[in-house]
């Protein structure tokens, strides 16, 4: 904050589109991936799914961050520093991580989840994100999951009957 990043929601498709989608699928942005980001926007619960970014005071997205919120508790799903953030050597996702926790308490949310991490890391990578997320003093627990079956009654029925 020091460095003059702000917190930024994107409240509005194009917003959505140029500021967090560009960005996060960089490296393979195409008019396929902007289709599917445009439907995607139109069929979001906006109540429930929020993307954010940071910028920078030069209006550079440094980072960007995407939750899901439902009954008081909010998850991350997508997160990643942009090109210009990682040149920046600012912690810009510890500011994103930080920003959306205060927002999320201020609206009265009692859970962040930070997505998990591998139990027993296997690389580099893996270590760094376990470590990123034990450093804000969480704790391990069960994360709330469901999974709706939108198949035809008679397709899980005969899934059921036949071995696959």
């Amino acid at each position: 904050m020091k460095a003059g990043v702000y917190l930024r929601k994107c409240e509005t498709k194009s917003s959505f589109i140029h500021d967090f989608c560009e960005e996060y699928y960089s490296e393979s942005w195409s008019e396929e991936r902007l289709d599917r980001m445009e439907r995607q926007w139109d069929l979001t619960d906006h109540q429930f799914y929020s993307y954010y970014v940071a910028v920078s005071k030069n209006e550079e997205i440094l980072g960007v961050l995407g939750t899901y919120n439902f009954n008081g508790y909010i998850t991350e799903r997508l997160s990643k520093r942009t090109s210009v953030g990682k040149k920046s050597n600012l912690p810009v996702q510890d500011f994103l991580h930080w920003a959306i926790m205060e927002c999320c308490r201020g609206a009265g949310d009692q859970w962040f989840d930070l997505a998990g991490f591998s139990p027993t890391p296997q690389s580099e990578g893996e270590k760094g994100i376990r470590f990123f997320k034990e450093k804000w003093g969480g704790e391990l627990r069960e994360a709330p999951f469901f999974l709706k079956d939108c198949r035809p009654s008679w397709l899980a029925l005969l899934r059921k009957i036949l071995p696959v």
